[in-house]
């Protein structure tokens, strides 16, 4: 799966799903990000494992979140 790595990159659905998941856990705790310059799937998105790396103006951040029924 990591031999040969192919980061497409990340639709604009991708992301606002992403930025969803954070304003839902910014009930709880604070999380400060600024905004998303590039975007890349590190893995291909599946239903709800998602694996991806975002660049902001001050920091590379690697977004990873996953579920299980």
């Amino acid at each position: 799966m990591y031999k040969n790595p192919t980061n497409t990159p990340a639709s604009d659905d991708d992301i606002t799903w992403m930025k969803s998941r954070l304003e839902e856990m910014n009930q709880r705790v604070s999380i400060l990000y600024e905004p998303v310059i590039k975007a890349v799937n590190v893995l291909p998105p599946k239903w709800n494992d998602v694996t991806l790396a975002l660049e902001t103006k001050g920091e590379y951040i690697l977004y990873l979140w996953g579920t299980s029924v």
